[in-house]
């Protein structure tokens, strides 16, 4: 057991992504330990397929998905 059955704090919380770094960020100001987000997106490549598919326009995407 990690700690050796004593409790065992960490020394920093990491989240990805805006949602897990909304969840990190509450969680790092409640324990009061140093937060670091890792912060990327897919929207890209999600562009790049939809487009691919043919069905919508660049317009129609971006409206829908927020992605720019």
């Amino acid at each position: 057991q990690v700690g050796g059955g004593q409790p065992v704090w960490p020394y920093v919380i990491h989240g990805h992504y805006a949602d897990a770094g909304d969840s990190a960020a509450l969680l790092s100001g409640a324990l009061n330990v140093p937060m670091v987000l890792t912060g990327h997106s897919l929207g890209r490549n999600k562009l790049e397929q939809l487009l691919k598919q043919g069905r919508q326009s660049w317009e129609d995407i971006n409206s829908t998905y927020k992605i720019m």
